[in-house]
């Protein structure tokens, strides 16, 4: 997660399971839901936010806005297993 050839620093984690707020994964605390991402925007030091779903909806797309009127970049990773 944390790569200085890239350059990122993680902060934490956002995950529409609200019931992880508050607990470590991979070693950084779950901040919140994409629901309070105003909130955490200013709670927290975030410079951008990878996001690492497939699926795009009137939720993300809201998530994408309210990061872009905050100047927040947004990344979009993928992990792809293929069977060799």
């Amino acid at each position: 997660m944390n790569n200085d050839q890239l350059s990122y620093k993680p902060v934490g984690f956002i995950d529409d399971n609200a019931l992880l707020t508050g607990k470590k994964l991979m070693g950084y605390s779950v901040l919140g839901t994409a629901k309070e991402m105003h909130h955490l925007l200013h709670k927290h030091p975030i410079d951008g936010i990878l996001i690492s779903f497939q699926h795009t909806n009137d939720q993300i797309q809201t998530f994408i806005k309210t990061c872009k009127e905050n100047d927040i970049y947004v990344k979009q990773f993928n992990i792809h297993l293929k069977s060799l």
